[in-house]
């Protein structure tokens, strides 16, 4: 296949680190050929040989340019993605960026009428660590599957983002859990309420799947800290994923955070314990996975096979709104 997407990256002021990720991804792809790029940081613009745009709107007019890649604050890229699909471009966003189901329904909406593809970039999703775990659960190597358990670290610090980042934390811990395990059938969350937020801290769910649960535990903190991923300065918020089967258990931790000599993933079954030492337990990894995941959606068009397609977002995010709504009603939340 040879490259034939020529793509623009607008990066109105993004989180450097992350939007970092998203550039070194983008630029070691082979099929797309970034064309230009608007970017607040000059960091960002000098990653890339090609032409520089003063703003955005200039780079959207560029007839070839075929994909716009959005890398901003969340409260731009609903204006950022709905001017690129008016002016009948491709997109690519990072997902979730607000808690109001309407805007991603009227992206959605407006990318069929344009006739324009949207993708959803869900890096946390190709961490390579995940991914090895989910081969394992394939190959039944602790038999069925019987509970999931995710432990999540979160900062409350941020007043002015509070509520969307721990809307973004929860969404994609469930999007992880579907990932690993399926369809939720039922969920039941209680946490506690902090200056006009309620904040999730444990989320309980049933699979649809017979006899599988999962639960989300997530500690939250006030203090301007956080943890970090040395290799690449990667905000990482878990802590460890645990998953017991009929015959086994199976332990991942974050060895960037915790400190300790303990390798990625660990399996104990047949009465001895088995490690994975080799593991890239690297987020480079995980963007370029996203990255290359993209190109299946819009090189191969495999709209439905990709994880991030508009079908599971909407599924993940109403899971995540009930989230919220059962830990503050105090009731479970049922989805058949």
């Amino acid at each position: 296949m040879n490259k034939n997407i020529k793509i623009g990256i607008i990066a109105e002021n993004p989180e450097l680190n992350e939007a970092k990720l998203y550039c070194n991804a983008l630029r070691e792809n082979e099929f797309y050929i970034v064309e230009g790029v608007y970017s607040t940081n000059t960091e960002i613009s000098k990653i890339f040989d090609c032409q520089k745009y003063n703003n955005y709107t200039e780079l959207i007019k560029n007839k070839q340019i075929n994909l716009v890649i959005i890398i901003a604050e969340p409260k731009s890229i609903y204006k950022l993605a709905i001017e690129a699909l008016n002016a009948f471009k491709n997109i690519a966003i990072e997902y979730p960026f607000a808690d109001d189901i309407q805007n991603i329904e009227e992206l959605i909406k407006t990318s069929a009428q344009r006739k324009c593809n949207l993708y959803f970039c869900i890096p946390s999703l190709f961490y390579p660590p995940y991914c090895k775990v989910k081969e394992l659960i394939k190959k039944r190597e602790i038999g069925e599957i019987q509970t999931i358990r995710i432990k999540s670290s979160m900062n409350l610090y941020d007043e002015i983002n509070r509520k969307l980042l721990l809307f973004k934390n929860t969404y994609e811990k469930l999007f992880l859990a579907y990932y690993l395990l399926g369809d939720i059938e039922k969920i039941f969350s209680y946490g506690f309420y902090s200056q006009n937020t309620y904040a999730p801290a444990m989320t309980i769910w049933k699979y649809k799947e017979p006899c599988k649960y999962g639960i989300l535990e997530t500690v939250f903190s006030t203090i301007p800290t956080f943890s970090v991923s040395f290799e690449t300065n990667k905000n990482v918020n878990v802590e460890a994923i645990e998953i017991s089967g009929t015959s086994g258990y199976l332990w991942l931790s974050n060895k960037k955070t915790n400190f300790q000599n303990i390798p990625t993933l660990q399996v104990y079954r047949k009465d001895k314990l088995y490690s994975f030492e080799n593991l890239q337990d690297n987020w480079n990894e995980a963007y370029k996975g996203c990255i290359n995941d993209s190109t299946s959606y819009f090189l191969k068009r495999e709209k439905i096979s990709t994880l991030c397609n508009s079908y599971n977002v909407l599924k993940v995010f109403h899971w995540t709104i009930s989230t919220f709504k059962s830990s503050e009603e105090g009731k479970e939340i049922s989805f058949t």
